[in-house]
């Protein structure tokens, strides 16, 4: 089953659903119906370390550098997050080889899925 929808259940903001759409879209017919699950904590992971990223960009652009640090400090625990649930979806080479063999079909020669956005931060 596809997870190109996003369940009508689940309450994302506006930002997780465009992650949602990217994601599904760039994995299509490797996505199966458990994936949804995992795919909600990466947009919801996702969502929360570019705010971070952009609080503690902001705090440094101030000059405040307490307020930097301790964002910085979330911000780590957000990327272990984000890579967490990008690894349990295959979103590096390294984890499509590892989740697949040889590799996922029809992602092996494409760019990154999330590179993209990852530009638009």
């Amino acid at each position: 089953m596809l997870v190109l929808k996003i369940p009508h259940k689940l309450d994302l903001s506006a930002d997780e659903k465009k992650v949602w759409r990217h994601v599904a879209e760039q994995l299509g017919d490797q996505l199966i119906d458990t994936d949804r699950f995992v795919l909600e904590a990466f947009c919801r992971h996702f969502c929360r370390w570019r705010r971070l990223a952009a609080a503690e960009q902001a705090a440094v652009e101030s000059g405040n550098e307490y307020e930097a640090r301790r964002i910085g400090r979330n911000l780590s625990g957000a990327q272990k997050c984000v890579e967490a649930s990008m690894s349990k979806l295959g979103l590096s080479p390294k984890d499509r080889r590892r989740l697949g063999g040889s590799g996922t079909p029809g992602l092996s020669n494409k760019i990154n899925p999330l590179l993209s956005m990852l530009k638009d931060r």
